[in-house]
Protein backbone atom coordinates (compact mmCIF):
# COMPACT_ATOMS: atom_id res chain seq x y z
CA UNK A 1 0.00 0.00 0.00
CA UNK A 2 2.70 2.32 0.73
CA UNK A 3 4.31 1.87 -2.62
CA UNK A 4 0.97 2.13 -4.48
CA UNK A 5 0.52 5.74 -2.41
CA UNK A 6 4.21 6.69 -3.16
CA UNK A 7 4.32 5.96 -6.94
CA UNK A 8 0.60 7.85 -7.16
CA UNK A 9 1.77 11.23 -5.58
CA UNK A 10 5.67 10.47 -7.76
CA UNK A 11 3.65 10.15 -10.70
CA UNK A 12 0.65 13.19 -10.23
CA UNK A 13 3.57 15.35 -8.90
CA UNK A 14 5.43 14.39 -12.53
CA UNK A 15 2.72 15.35 -14.63
CA UNK A 16 2.38 18.86 -12.86
CA UNK A 17 5.94 19.33 -13.69
CA UNK A 18 5.70 18.20 -16.99
CA UNK A 19 2.31 20.89 -17.98
CA UNK A 20 4.63 23.88 -16.18
CA UNK A 21 7.44 22.71 -17.72
CA UNK A 22 5.29 22.79 -21.20
CA UNK A 23 3.15 26.17 -20.75
CA UNK A 24 5.69 28.18 -21.84
CA UNK A 25 6.35 26.68 -24.78
CA UNK A 26 2.79 26.13 -25.82
CA UNK A 27 1.58 30.04 -24.63
CA UNK A 28 5.11 31.05 -26.89
CA UNK A 29 3.91 28.98 -30.13
CA UNK A 30 0.35 30.42 -29.54
CA UNK A 31 1.57 33.83 -29.79
CA UNK A 32 4.20 34.05 -31.83
CA UNK A 33 4.35 36.52 -34.81
CA UNK A 34 5.01 34.11 -37.25
CA UNK A 35 1.24 31.78 -35.92
CA UNK A 36 -1.19 34.71 -36.65
CA UNK A 37 -1.99 32.97 -40.38
CA UNK A 38 -2.69 29.85 -38.09
CA UNK A 39 -4.80 31.33 -35.97
CA UNK A 40 -6.72 33.49 -38.24
CA UNK A 41 -7.74 29.78 -39.91
CA UNK A 42 -8.28 28.59 -36.24
CA UNK A 43 -10.83 31.39 -35.96
CA UNK A 44 -12.25 30.53 -38.77
CA UNK A 45 -13.03 27.70 -38.14
CA UNK A 46 -14.24 28.08 -33.99
CA UNK A 47 -18.34 28.05 -35.33
CA UNK A 48 -17.78 24.57 -37.18
CA UNK A 49 -16.63 23.58 -33.09
CA UNK A 50 -18.97 25.74 -31.46
CA UNK A 51 -21.86 23.79 -33.01
CA UNK A 52 -23.67 20.81 -31.37
CA UNK A 53 -23.17 17.51 -32.38
CA UNK A 54 -25.60 16.03 -34.29
CA UNK A 55 -26.09 12.21 -34.03
CA UNK A 56 -25.25 10.40 -37.07
CA UNK A 57 -27.63 6.94 -37.64
CA UNK A 58 -24.91 4.57 -35.40
CA UNK A 59 -24.50 7.24 -32.38
CA UNK A 60 -27.06 5.33 -30.19
CA UNK A 61 -26.33 3.33 -26.94
CA UNK A 62 -24.22 0.38 -27.40
CA UNK A 63 -25.38 -3.07 -26.60
CA UNK A 64 -22.18 -5.10 -26.42
CA UNK A 65 -22.73 -7.58 -29.04
CA UNK A 66 -20.52 -6.59 -32.06
CA UNK A 67 -19.89 -7.19 -36.22
CA UNK A 68 -16.60 -6.69 -37.62
CA UNK A 69 -15.89 -6.34 -41.45
CA UNK A 70 -12.66 -5.34 -43.31
CA UNK A 71 -11.28 -3.92 -46.42
CA UNK A 72 -7.92 -3.05 -47.85
CA UNK A 73 -6.17 -0.80 -50.39
CA UNK A 74 -3.05 -0.90 -52.24
CA UNK A 75 -0.48 1.95 -49.99
CA UNK A 76 0.75 2.66 -53.73
CA UNK A 77 -2.49 3.89 -54.98
CA UNK A 78 -3.23 5.99 -51.70
CA UNK A 79 0.33 7.87 -52.79
CA UNK A 80 -1.06 8.21 -56.38
CA UNK A 81 -3.77 10.15 -54.76
CA UNK A 82 -1.83 12.29 -52.16
CA UNK A 83 0.70 13.45 -54.84
CA UNK A 84 -2.16 14.40 -57.37
CA UNK A 85 -4.05 16.27 -55.02
CA UNK A 86 -2.13 17.02 -51.89
CA UNK A 87 -2.55 16.29 -48.29
CA UNK A 88 -0.93 13.46 -46.46
CA UNK A 89 -2.06 10.03 -46.49
CA UNK A 90 -4.35 10.76 -43.14
CA UNK A 91 -6.22 13.00 -45.42
CA UNK A 92 -6.87 10.60 -47.78
CA UNK A 93 -8.30 8.65 -45.56
CA UNK A 94 -10.35 10.88 -43.60
CA UNK A 95 -11.75 11.76 -46.73
CA UNK A 96 -12.96 8.49 -47.51
CA UNK A 97 -14.46 7.78 -44.33
CA UNK A 98 -16.33 10.85 -44.63
CA UNK A 99 -17.64 10.84 -48.01
CA UNK A 100 -18.50 6.92 -46.72
CA UNK A 101 -20.39 8.43 -44.13
CA UNK A 102 -22.64 10.84 -46.28
CA UNK A 103 -23.41 8.05 -48.25
CA UNK A 104 -24.24 6.00 -45.01
CA UNK A 105 -26.43 8.95 -43.82
CA UNK A 106 -28.14 9.28 -46.93
CA UNK A 107 -29.01 5.65 -46.74
CA UNK A 108 -30.87 6.06 -43.69
CA UNK A 109 -32.86 9.46 -44.88
CA UNK A 110 -31.19 11.67 -43.10
CA UNK A 111 -29.88 15.02 -45.03
CA UNK A 112 -25.71 15.73 -44.84
CA UNK A 113 -26.63 19.60 -46.17
CA UNK A 114 -24.62 22.14 -43.75
CA UNK A 115 -23.84 19.10 -41.38
CA UNK A 116 -20.66 18.70 -39.87
CA UNK A 117 -18.98 14.43 -38.29
CA UNK A 118 -17.02 15.15 -35.45
CA UNK A 119 -14.44 12.04 -36.22
CA UNK A 120 -11.24 11.94 -33.18
CA UNK A 121 -8.08 11.10 -34.43
CA UNK A 122 -5.47 9.63 -32.19
CA UNK A 123 -2.00 11.46 -32.67
CA UNK A 124 1.53 10.86 -31.44
CA UNK A 125 3.40 13.66 -29.15
CA UNK A 126 6.56 11.68 -29.42
CA UNK A 127 8.74 14.28 -30.79
CA UNK A 128 11.24 13.43 -33.57
CA UNK A 129 14.51 13.64 -31.54
CA UNK A 130 12.75 11.44 -28.90
CA UNK A 131 13.72 8.12 -29.85
CA UNK A 132 14.43 6.74 -27.03
CA UNK A 133 11.66 5.18 -24.05
CA UNK A 134 9.13 2.80 -24.45
CA UNK A 135 5.04 3.43 -24.32
CA UNK A 136 2.66 5.22 -26.39
CA UNK A 137 2.86 8.78 -26.39
CA UNK A 138 -0.89 9.89 -27.91
CA UNK A 139 -3.50 12.45 -27.71
CA UNK A 140 -6.71 12.48 -29.47
CA UNK A 141 -7.77 15.43 -31.59
CA UNK A 142 -10.82 16.25 -32.75
CA UNK A 143 -11.74 17.20 -36.41
CA UNK A 144 -14.98 18.38 -37.40
CA UNK A 145 -15.39 18.04 -41.17
CA UNK A 146 -18.27 18.80 -43.81
CA UNK A 147 -20.60 16.20 -44.93
CA UNK A 148 -21.51 17.91 -47.75
CA UNK A 149 -18.53 18.47 -49.56
CA UNK A 150 -19.19 18.60 -53.51
CA UNK A 151 -17.22 16.18 -55.31
CA UNK A 152 -14.04 13.56 -53.75
CA UNK A 153 -11.38 16.33 -54.77
CA UNK A 154 -12.95 19.36 -53.11
CA UNK A 155 -13.30 17.27 -49.81
CA UNK A 156 -9.76 16.32 -49.41
CA UNK A 157 -8.78 19.71 -49.89
CA UNK A 158 -11.17 20.61 -47.40
CA UNK A 159 -9.65 18.05 -44.70
CA UNK A 160 -6.20 18.93 -45.58
CA UNK A 161 -6.85 22.43 -44.75
CA UNK A 162 -8.21 21.59 -41.48
CA UNK A 163 -5.74 18.92 -40.47
CA UNK A 164 -2.95 21.57 -41.66
CA UNK A 165 -4.58 24.59 -39.39
CA UNK A 166 -4.64 22.50 -36.30
CA UNK A 167 -1.19 21.60 -36.45
CA UNK A 168 -0.27 24.79 -37.09
CA UNK A 169 -2.45 26.57 -34.68
CA UNK A 170 -1.05 24.29 -31.48
CA UNK A 171 -4.01 22.17 -31.21
CA UNK A 172 -2.12 19.23 -30.53
CA UNK A 173 -0.03 21.32 -27.61
CA UNK A 174 -3.30 22.47 -25.99
CA UNK A 175 -4.91 18.33 -26.17
CA UNK A 176 -1.38 17.10 -25.01
CA UNK A 177 -1.28 19.97 -22.14
CA UNK A 178 -5.06 18.39 -21.29
CA UNK A 179 -4.16 15.18 -21.28
CA UNK A 180 -1.39 15.49 -19.10
CA UNK A 181 -3.45 17.40 -17.23
CA UNK A 182 -5.93 14.51 -16.78
CA UNK A 183 -2.97 12.08 -16.56
CA UNK A 184 -1.88 14.20 -13.30
CA UNK A 185 -4.94 13.50 -11.62
CA UNK A 186 -4.35 10.88 -8.49
CA UNK A 187 -5.69 7.47 -9.66
CA UNK A 188 -8.50 6.84 -7.80
CA UNK A 189 -10.07 9.63 -9.05
CA UNK A 190 -8.96 9.21 -12.61
CA UNK A 191 -11.02 5.72 -12.14
CA UNK A 192 -14.11 7.32 -10.74
CA UNK A 193 -13.76 9.75 -13.89
CA UNK A 194 -14.02 6.82 -16.40
CA UNK A 195 -16.23 4.62 -14.95
CA UNK A 196 -18.75 8.08 -14.41
CA UNK A 197 -18.54 7.96 -17.85
CA UNK A 198 -20.64 5.17 -19.14
CA UNK A 199 -23.29 5.97 -17.15
CA UNK A 200 -23.52 9.31 -18.55
CA UNK A 201 -25.85 9.51 -22.22
CA UNK A 202 -26.36 13.28 -23.59
CA UNK A 203 -28.76 14.61 -25.70
CA UNK A 204 -25.88 15.29 -28.20
CA UNK A 205 -22.62 12.85 -28.75
CA UNK A 206 -19.04 14.78 -28.15
CA UNK A 207 -18.13 13.30 -31.35
CA UNK A 208 -19.38 10.90 -33.53
CA UNK A 209 -16.42 8.87 -34.37
CA UNK A 210 -13.14 7.49 -33.77
CA UNK A 211 -10.64 6.99 -36.73
CA UNK A 212 -7.04 5.84 -35.81
CA UNK A 213 -4.69 5.06 -38.20
CA UNK A 214 -1.21 3.36 -37.29
CA UNK A 215 2.12 2.80 -39.52
CA UNK A 216 3.16 -0.44 -39.39
CA UNK A 217 5.80 -2.55 -40.87
CA UNK A 218 7.09 -1.85 -44.61
CA UNK A 219 8.25 -5.16 -45.10
CA UNK A 220 6.35 -8.66 -44.58
CA UNK A 221 6.62 -10.16 -41.08
CA UNK A 222 7.34 -13.69 -40.11
CA UNK A 223 5.83 -16.21 -37.16
CA UNK A 224 7.79 -19.73 -36.85
CA UNK A 225 8.22 -19.70 -40.70
CA UNK A 226 4.70 -18.64 -41.82
CA UNK A 227 4.29 -15.10 -43.70
CA UNK A 228 1.46 -12.59 -41.80
CA UNK A 229 -0.66 -11.96 -45.32
CA UNK A 230 -3.28 -9.50 -43.60
CA UNK A 231 -3.52 -7.54 -40.34
CA UNK A 232 -7.09 -5.92 -39.79
CA UNK A 233 -7.14 -3.31 -36.76
CA UNK A 234 -10.08 -2.63 -34.57
CA UNK A 235 -11.06 0.58 -32.17
CA UNK A 236 -13.10 0.12 -29.22
CA UNK A 237 -16.69 1.09 -29.90
CA UNK A 238 -19.10 2.49 -26.54
CA UNK A 239 -21.42 4.51 -24.89
CA UNK A 240 -22.96 6.10 -28.00
CA UNK A 241 -20.02 5.33 -30.29
CA UNK A 242 -21.62 2.68 -32.75
CA UNK A 243 -19.06 2.69 -34.75
CA UNK A 244 -14.92 2.78 -34.67
CA UNK A 245 -12.98 3.03 -37.47
CA UNK A 246 -9.34 1.48 -37.48
CA UNK A 247 -6.78 1.59 -40.18
CA UNK A 248 -3.22 -0.13 -40.26
CA UNK A 249 -0.41 0.31 -42.78
CA UNK A 250 1.31 -3.21 -43.78
CA UNK A 251 3.61 -4.36 -46.31
CA UNK A 252 2.31 -1.62 -49.32
CA UNK A 253 -1.48 -2.27 -48.36
CA UNK A 254 -3.95 -0.35 -46.45
CA UNK A 255 -6.01 -2.59 -43.77
CA UNK A 256 -9.04 -1.04 -42.38
CA UNK A 257 -10.95 -2.76 -39.63
CA UNK A 258 -15.03 -1.53 -38.74
CA UNK A 259 -16.50 -2.46 -35.57
CA UNK A 260 -19.89 -1.91 -34.81
CA UNK A 261 -22.67 -2.08 -32.68
CA UNK A 262 -25.49 -4.98 -33.51
CA UNK A 263 -27.92 -2.61 -32.52
CA UNK A 264 -26.54 0.84 -33.33
CA UNK A 265 -25.07 -0.12 -36.24
CA UNK A 266 -26.77 -3.47 -38.01
CA UNK A 267 -25.63 -2.89 -41.44
CA UNK A 268 -22.20 -1.68 -41.19
CA UNK A 269 -20.99 -4.02 -44.24
CA UNK A 270 -22.81 -1.14 -46.45
CA UNK A 271 -20.68 1.60 -44.56
CA UNK A 272 -17.89 -0.52 -45.51
CA UNK A 273 -19.00 -1.06 -49.27
CA UNK A 274 -19.21 2.78 -49.30
CA UNK A 275 -15.31 2.83 -48.01
CA UNK A 276 -14.50 1.18 -51.36
CA UNK A 277 -16.74 2.72 -53.38
CA UNK A 278 -15.66 6.45 -52.15
CA UNK A 279 -11.44 5.62 -52.93
CA UNK A 280 -12.50 4.13 -56.09
CA UNK A 281 -14.18 7.97 -56.70
CA UNK A 282 -11.40 9.87 -55.46
CA UNK A 283 -8.87 7.52 -56.94
CA UNK A 284 -10.53 8.50 -60.36
CA UNK A 285 -10.97 11.80 -59.80
CA UNK A 286 -7.46 12.73 -58.80
CA UNK A 287 -6.22 10.64 -62.01
CA UNK A 288 -8.40 13.12 -64.08
CA UNK A 289 -6.85 16.15 -62.46
CA UNK A 290 -3.49 14.81 -62.89
CA UNK A 291 -4.40 14.14 -66.52
CA UNK A 292 -5.60 17.67 -66.70
CA UNK A 293 -2.66 18.50 -65.51
CA UNK A 294 -0.02 17.03 -67.06
CA UNK A 295 -1.63 18.58 -70.62
CA UNK A 296 -1.68 21.96 -69.37
CA UNK A 297 1.52 21.98 -68.13
CA UNK A 298 2.17 20.11 -71.94
CA UNK A 299 0.35 23.08 -73.89
CA UNK A 300 2.36 25.51 -71.64
CA UNK A 301 5.35 23.91 -73.25
CA UNK A 302 4.81 23.83 -76.23
CA UNK A 303 3.82 27.60 -75.78
CA UNK A 304 7.54 28.60 -74.48
CA UNK A 305 8.89 26.59 -77.08
CA UNK A 306 7.08 28.55 -79.97
CA UNK A 307 7.72 31.39 -78.53
CA UNK A 308 11.23 30.71 -78.37
CA UNK A 309 11.61 29.64 -82.30
CA UNK A 310 9.82 32.98 -82.84
CA UNK A 311 12.49 35.20 -80.61
CA UNK A 312 15.53 33.23 -82.61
Amino acid sequence: MADGISGAINSALGGLFEIEADLPDFARHLFDGTNQSALKGLAELLPEYSASVERLPFNNPCTGAQNFCWTEWDLAEVQAVREAVGGTINDVILTVVVRALARYVKLHGQSVHNRFVRIVCPVSLRRADQNNGLGNQITFLPVALPLDARGPVRMLRAVAARTETLKCCGALGFAGLAAKWLAAAPPPLQALFWRSIPEIILPVPLLNMVCRNVVGSPTPLYAVGRRMVAAYPQVPTGWDLGVGCAVHSYDGKLFFGLIADTQAAPDVERLRDFLAFSFRELRRSATMKKARVGKRAAGEEEKEEEHAKEVA
